[in-house]
């Protein structure tokens, strides 16, 4: 109840003390088109999760996260507005390209190129800037975690608060080919140098692993991290703590390396213009599982796809109704994916020089996960593939429309 209290003066406060936002775009110089991701998928990984809960002797359901997040977006027009989010967006675009610029002037000499380079263990860089609807979405989630907490004099956010409060705005993905000690180690050192630079500023280093030992296989040693995470140390602010490696492990069966980094560069012409970026590591098999699982986990826990975009009703629709099923069958598929993702973990090294046919039936099925008869088909991970890349087209239908 204090809870629904406290958002009813949050209602009254945001209804009077809207900030007003910047019109004023980013003057900056044109750059070239330097291929970002085609889709915005930020939370990669996360675990599955059940939200809701109640009383059932007292007839009382308890007031949960998700029944906070909904309130929160309900108060949305008033709190942020679609003008903060262009902006925020219009402007992180150059440090989307600046990020771009110093992974692939530093990593060139791994980057797979069927002439130059055909040993190269790097598939591709690609970068990502949250779309304006995406960068909503997620300030509501922060939103509904602030006030969850009971925070007391709260007030709108502007686009400064937007930058201060999400740390992946801006995404870089590094895919590889091949994972081999030597070749990721060589990339650990060329971060190293870029760190020692001063070209990259990383404030986290999170080791994604599985919760499974018997499956566990990381893409980077841990002496190597410590390295990284040293070299870190010794240009960062005396004041603040020290970093250290997080080893996170994931009942999923994700792996992958992320890191959080600062963007600044001395020659743009906003003083305040820093943003958080987010760089994420890993092999091509598990990315295209990933692809498919992270949408999944959104569902999960309530949160929506490419900031409620509708063309996504139809993959939300298919995974709710057979995710819930049965109690059992979310955990069931949580299972799933530990197993899915072991098995793209686990297989062998692409070659990038060899043209294979294009498939789409290429993910882990339930029947080699040995999980067949136990959970609902419609769950196969190349099922919602398929949907997916049906919602994906009318997505970019929409983007296309707009503009």
């Amino acid at each position: 109840m204090q809870i629904l209290n406290n958002f009813k003066n949050y209602y009254t406060q945001a209804t009077n003390t809207i900030k007003p936002c910047a019109n004023t775009l980013n003057p900056f110089i044109k750059y070239p088109n330097l291929a970002p991701l085609a889709k915005d998928t930020v939370s990669f990984g996360a675990n599955i999760i059940k939200t809701e809960s109640s009383d059932k002797k007292q007839g009382k359901r308890e007031i949960t996260q998700k029944d906070v997040t909904n309130l929160a977006r309900a108060l949305r027009p008033l709190i942020l507005n679609q003008e903060q989010c262009e902006y925020v967006y219009e402007n992180a675009k150059v440090a989307e390209r600046y990020l771009l610029s110093v992974l692939r002037t530093n990593l060139r000499p791994y980057v797979y190129n069927n002439t130059s380079n055909p040993k190269g263990s790097i598939e591709r860089i690609t970068t990502r800037v949250k779309t304006p609807d995406s960068i909503k979405e997620k300030t509501m989630d922060a939103l509904a975690s602030v006030i969850l907490k009971g925070r007391k004099n709260f007030q709108p956010y502007d686009s400064e608060d937007i930058k201060k409060v999400l740390g992946d705005i801006i995404g870089a993905r590094i895919v590889l080919a091949r994972s081999i000690p030597k070749q990721t180690t060589e990339i650990v050192n060329a971060l190293i140098k870029a760190v020692r630079d001063e070209q990259l500023e990383i404030t986290r280093i999170e080791n994604y692993l599985s919760d499974d030992l018997a499956s566990n296989k990381p893409y980077f040693n841990q002496n190597d991290l410590e390295r990284l995470c040293k070299e870190v140390n010794s240009v960062r602010n005396p004041e603040l703590e020290p970093l250290s490696v997080i080893n996170t492990k994931k009942t999923t069966g994700y792996v992958a390396l992320h890191l959080d980094v600062n963007l600044a560069n001395p020659e743009w012409a906003f003083k305040n213009n820093r943003y958080k970026g987010e760089i994420q590591i890993l092999g091509r098999d598990v990315e295209k599982l990933k692809e498919v699982e992270d949408l999944c986990y959104k569902r999960s826990t309530g949160k929506d796809i490419k900031g409620g975009n509708v063309a996504y009703s139809t993959f939300c629709d298919h995974f709710e109704k057979y995710i819930n099923q049965t109690p059992q069958t979310n955990d069931l598929f949580v299972e799933y994916t530990k197993r899915a993702y072991a098995l793209q973990r686990n297989k062998e090294p692409v070659n990038l020089n060899k043209k294979s046919p294009k498939k789409y039936n290429t993910l882990p099925t339930i029947a080699q996960c040995n999980l067949e008869g136990k959970l609902p088909k419609e769950l196969d991970f190349n099922k919602l593939a398929e949907i997916k890349r049906l919602c994906d087209f009318l997505y970019d239908a929409t983007v296309e429309s707009k503009n």
